[in-house]
């Protein structure tokens, strides 16, 4: 036993996903030698939600967990997530440094904080390869970038989408690109005009094979990184962290932000959010310990410093929920590695603008959206493979699915 480690009592169990099991590891690791607490990493790299939700169902389970903001909208509503109380004398007072978009999406529809953030899934970015230079107003002029590129030799494939077969994959890239056009909400009156839309200008990279062959066969996301670190393609549309991911995988940094976003609006979305979430039904002793494990995870240390949130930020290029972060020239600094030398400093100011940007996804805090995102994925998945869609078909089967959804969801138990 590490010294300092408390004696007589389990340690806590963590569990968490597999993307950056090394920084966890080394966090958890930290904190048992600053607390005395042990902690138990659980890293599940396959079926996380499914995983999760069957311990629950059985009274078991993890006492602190990520969970995805879709995750935590269900798995509240079954009432598997303890609240954290953030009148709390050890957590109300940072709780004003967060990102006040980042802070209220946090909550849930009671106002209750369901979980404290590690970092943030997105927003997402349109990159560009070095030395390519495209201005693009919307989609349109997207494809029409992709065909001359197709034709001129310049790429065979011209844009590597995010559609692999998970729940933050195609419907994300969706939601993503509804949001460039100001539809952020499937009750939106625009939705079904924008969603046959979106659905038109994936179908059009498909028919005209303007994306690499075995786009909607990919199970992760890291088909589409290799082969957009390949330097063969001149667009994608992607999680923005993702960068990092792309330059370690070609040795070289290979991602440029474009200034702004396609789209009427342009507005960056965050379809995700990595809450650090506690156990319902712990007892007090259990349920305290819980809850500083997720504090000090998701919020400053004793000492008030951000190096969790910091480390996330600097080493893996995550968005994180402390602006403070963005705006220490340290840390700047250290983020134009992962761009290519000549205008890096713009690209930083574009990653960070879109960041600032971005808003939340009401569609990942309703309750059924796993459903729904399950369902909208084989509806769209199935039409793009017919290479010719029909587009306003497929976005009028996936909003009846929302409304669906919506009218017959009710909590598992």
């Amino acid at each position: 036993m590490e010294p300092g480690i408390e004696e007589g009592s389990d340690p806590l169990r963590f569990a968490f996903w597999d993307v950056g099991a090394g920084i966890v590891r080394d966090n958890l690791a930290r904190y048992a030698r600053e607390t005395g607490t042990a902690v138990e990493a659980d890293c599940i790299p396959g079926a996380y939600e499914e995983v999760l939700a069957a311990a629950f169902r059985c009274g078991a389970g993890p006492e602190v967990f990520y969970a995805q903001r879709a995750e935590a909208s269900l798995w509240a509503a079954c009432g598997w997530i303890e609240p954290i109380p953030a009148c709390d004398p050890a957590i109300e007072p940072w709780l004003h440094r967060m990102n006040r978009k980042v802070l209220r999406g946090s909550l849930d529809p009671d106002g209750r904080l369901l979980g404290t953030t590690y970092y943030n899934a997105g927003p997402f970015a349109l990159f560009q390869r070095p030395g390519a230079d495209h201005s693009v107003q919307d989609w349109d002029d997207v494809i029409d970038v992709c065909r001359r590129a197709r034709r001129d030799g310049v790429s065979d494939h011209p844009f590597v989408p995010r559609w692999h077969a998970t729940q933050t994959g195609l419907i994300w890239s969706l939601l993503c690109h509804l949001s460039t056009g100001g539809v952020t909400s499937l009750d939106d009156e625009r939705a079904l005009v924008a969603l046959a839309e979106a659905v038109d200008f994936f179908a059009s990279l498909v028919a005209e094979d303007l994306v690499p062959p075995g786009s909607l066969d990919d199970r992760s996301d890291e088909a589409a990184l290799r082969r957009w670190a390949s330097g063969r393609h001149l667009l994608t549309f992607t999680m923005d962290y993702l960068a990092a991911d792309a330059g370690v995988l070609a040795g070289r940094p290979v991602s440029v932000p474009l200034a702004r976003l396609p789209g009427r609006t342009g507005t960056p979305l965050m379809p995700g959010h990595a809450l650090i979430c506690v156990r319902a039904g712990l007892d007090r002793i259990r349920r305290d310990k819980a809850l500083r494990l997720a504090v000090a995870l998701g919020g400053p240390a004793v000492d008030g410093d951000l190096r969790v949130h910091r480390r996330w930020l600097q080493e893996r290029l995550f968005p994180v929920p402390f602006p403070e972060l963005e705006r220490d020239e340290v840390v700047r600094d250290e983020l134009l590695r992962f761009f290519p030398p000549i205008g890096a400093d713009e690209a930083v100011r574009r990653l960070l603008d879109g960041r600032r940007r971005a808003v939340v996804s009401p569609v990942s805090h309703v309750p059924f959206m796993l459903e729904w995102s399950a369902g909208a994925d084989r509806i769209l998945r199935d039409a793009l493979r017919e290479r010719f869609a029909d587009p306003a078909r497929t976005a009028e089967a996936i909003l009846m699915l929302w409304n669906a959804c919506r009218a017959h969801w009710v909590p598992s138990s």
